[in-house]
């Protein structure tokens, strides 16, 4: 699918008025010109009228050479005038940041390159104005905070599933395989989801991310008519799709109903989606019925999370630095 097709036409109007503001400064330049040196303007109408007779004349067989060397004539005086005031030719033309499609955003029968590289720096702008992307990478992910005492050690089985979700976003497809990650709150769930997505992203993909009761709300939202929006499209159609939290939003008929669409809909047509929730399998089964719980649990690489809270330990850490330096 790539990026939403709302990236998609912001892509292209800001390639529209690019388009324009290139445009606008070259014809900028060319009236300043102008102004400076009428004589340039009398000279782009002379060539403008003798290039029109060039092309009458090479069809009805008129005096081709006397044309062609008057116009040779103009441009080396149009050159000499232009350069007297530090300018050239190239000026006068519009600097369009895409020499592929000049800005127009096609190139032949598609999108140009530069329009699916504008595409994903809006969808990464976009989700990363709400989320902690440059705080949730891989290398920022630390397995410090979790003990390596006990069996399993929470360090071992956290170092195995922040490799599993390295390879993951390394060789990440849409048609990837939809992961589960549970545990208790705090122990890197949302980091390591930010950090495939921030993947994703940046081969292209769509991603769309959001916490169960907050995309659960704008769907609710829009199906009543309180807002407009495509959020259930959104999530279906997308190639990874990041549903955080589950568990915490508002237990109502229509956000089951909405759940259950969502999850059976990507199933069915292979579109991976990342879920981490608090809630065991029997928690899940008992909120969502059974039918749910094992489309969940029997489909998705299932990953538990270990260890003490991440977040409060960090909250401490640094309450006792604020304390060392205040003495």
């Amino acid at each position: 699918m790539g990026y939403d097709k709302e990236f998609y036409r912001l892509a292209l109007a800001e390639k529209d008025r690019m388009r324009k503001a290139a445009q606008r400064k070259a014809e900028g330049n060319r009236q300043a010109a102008y102004q400076k040196l009428p004589r340039l303007d009398q000279i782009d109408r002379l060539l403008a009228e003798k290039g029109a007779r060039l092309a009458l004349s090479a069809l009805g067989g008129g005096d081709l050479d006397g044309l062609r060397e008057e116009c040779r004539r103009l441009g080396a005086e149009k050159e000499q005038l232009l350069f007297s005031i530090g300018l050239s030719e190239r000026a006068f033309q519009p600097a369009y940041a895409c020499a592929d499609c000049e800005d127009t955003g096609r190139r032949g029968n598609g999108l140009c390159a530069c329009v699916h590289r504008l595409a994903k720096k809006l969808a990464y702008e976009r989700l990363s104005s709400s989320l902690p992307l440059e705080e949730s990478r891989f290398d920022n992910f630390s397995l410090d905070f979790y003990p390596d005492e006990g069996q399993p050690s929470p360090r071992k089985r956290m170092a195995g599933i922040l490799e599993f979700c390295r390879q993951y976003a390394g060789s990440f497809d849409p048609r990837a395989e939809s992961l589960l990650f549970f545990g208790n709150t705090g122990l890197g769930k949302t980091h390591l989801s930010l950090a495939i997505a921030g993947t994703a992203l940046d081969k292209g993909f769509g991603v769309v991310y959001g916490s169960c009761q907050d995309l659960l709300g704008a769907v609710e939202r829009e199906r009543f008519g309180r807002a407009e929006g495509r959020a259930l499209e959104n999530a279906l159609s997308c190639d990874l799709l990041l549903l955080d939290d589950l568990g915490t939003e508002f237990s109502t008929p229509f956000n089951l109903s909405v759940i259950n669409n969502l999850i059976n809909t990507r199933l069915l047509e292979r579109r991976p989606t990342i879920i981490s929730t608090n809630l065991s399998g029997g928690e899940l089964e008992e909120r969502y019925t059974p039918r749910v719980a094992s489309r969940i649990i029997g489909n998705y690489a299932r990953k538990e999370f270990l260890g003490p809270d991440v977040r409060q330990q960090k909250r401490m850490r640094q309450m006792q630095r604020r304390r060392e330096r205040n003495g």
